[in-house]
């Protein structure tokens, strides 16, 4: 093989080389990016809820009080997420209830997500 065809074929190696180092930091930035964005929704998730698993929200149709032993009460409430101390609107969900009293609209409650719904787990002045 003549030298000038070797060191045409050593550049394009070269050039090859140099692309593929750069593909491999872009793909290096994209993951460094996905973990940082990961672990930001973590967090956020983290902070939506409190230390037992629960979240704050507030009664929004009144939750009607467990008839008997085997049927739950049920009603809506506005599902809150937690910024630092500050709560905001997330959604309105349905909320099922074995206290034996009704729990009014405007009440503030701690709920659990319990399968298709929330799951009251206190009220305010219910002495939970």
């Amino acid at each position: 093989m003549p030298q000038h065809e070797f060191e045409g074929r050593l550049l394009h190696l070269e050039s090859l080389m140099l692309h593929a180092m750069d593909l491999i930091n872009n793909l290096s930035d994209q993951i460094g990016k996905l973990q940082q964005d990961t672990m930001m929704t973590r967090t956020a998730a983290a902070s939506m809820t409190t230390s037992t698993g629960s979240r704050s929200a507030v009664v929004t149709t009144p939750i009607t009080a467990a008839p008997d032993a085997n049927t739950l009460g049920e009603g809506v409430a506005t599902i809150r997420t937690r910024g630092g101390a500050l709560l905001s609107d997330w959604f309105n969900g349905a909320v099922y209830s074995n206290f034996s009293t009704e729990i009014a609209a405007g009440t503030r409650i701690e709920v659990v997500q319990d399968g298709s719904g929330w799951k009251l787990v206190a009220a305010d002045g219910c002495g939970s």
